[in-house]
């Protein structure tokens, strides 16, 4: 028999999002901790399971920027009854680090950029059956802009966004997922383009890959499409106006990704 079971006809939600304070000097937002595990009884969503935990810097004026570092989520699956695993439509798992803020959708900054960085995610099947149509797993890193400046000699610097770490791991029974997205980008602020001669543009952020992993060593794994990424993605530099320089942008630099296969279907 199944060691405890659960069925939700309509969507899972599990959030433990973090999100700083505004104010002179900008609040970190640290993300939380999310999980999902069937070890060894069956959960059951006819719809999109949806966990997040992560991290928004809070607003600077004119002070210290804010850090926004996303948290931790996991999925697991153990051997146990005779269904133990997880079945679902859709697992959406997003444990991204922001600083960047927009205004009406147009990016905006009121000081320096701070950090943003992605937290951990790990999808680990050790027995049972992972089964559904889609899986999409995000931890990227958005770097905080940078204001304009009042002098050329105190220009001001956007943050950097650096991705997190996805591992997903089969090491025992079957993982059965049509789709399987695993994302670890990082991407650095940008500097605000000034709008008259009297403002100076500020320095770009960098933008530095994570880490994402697929390991298969036992099990067995069916799967239609398999994307794994981290790209890394420079902050664009801000224009000149008059005879005011423009600024270069930031460095992208790609992290790494692995997949490792040793026994698996």
């Amino acid at each position: 028999g199944v060691e405890g079971s659960a069925k939700f006809s309509n969507f899972l939600s599990l959030s433990a999002n973090g999100k700083g304070g505004s104010g002179t000097h900008g609040a970190d937002g640290i993300g939380g901790s999310v999980a999902l595990l069937a070890n060894g009884g069956n959960i059951q969503s006819a719809n999109t399971i949806t966990m997040t935990a992560s991290g928004q810097a809070g607003r600077n004026s004119g002070g210290t920027p804010g850090t926004g570092l996303g948290g931790t989520a996991t999925v697991q699956t153990q051997a146990g009854g005779t269904s133990a695993g997880i079945d679902f439509d859709r697992i959406f798992i997003d444990v991204s680090g922001a600083a960047n803020f927009t205004d009406e959708g147009v990016p905006y900054a009121t000081g320096s950029g701070g950090l943003g960085k992605g937290g951990t995610i790990d999808i680990t099947s050790s027995g049972g059956a992972l089964i559904g149509n889609e899986i999409s797993a995000s931890s990227h890193g958005f770097g905080g802009h940078a204001a304009e400046s009042p002098t050329e000699s105190g220009l001001l610097a956007a943050g950097n966004g650096q991705g997190g770490t996805i591992g997903i791991t089969v090491n025992g029974g079957t993982v059965d997922v049509d789709t399987m997205f695993a994302a670890a980008g990082g991407t650095g602020g940008m500097a605000i383009s000034p709008n008259t001669t009297e403002e100076y543009a500020g320095f770009a952020g960098d933008g530095i890959g994570g880490t994402v992993s697929f390991t298969a060593s036992g099990g067995g794994v069916i799967t239609d499409l398999l994307q794994l990424s981290a790209l890394g993605n420079g902050g664009a530099g801000g224009d000149g106006i008059g005879f005011n320089p423009a600024t270069n942008g930031g460095d992208g630099t790609g992290g790494t990704v692995t997949l490792t296969l040793g026994g698996a279907k």
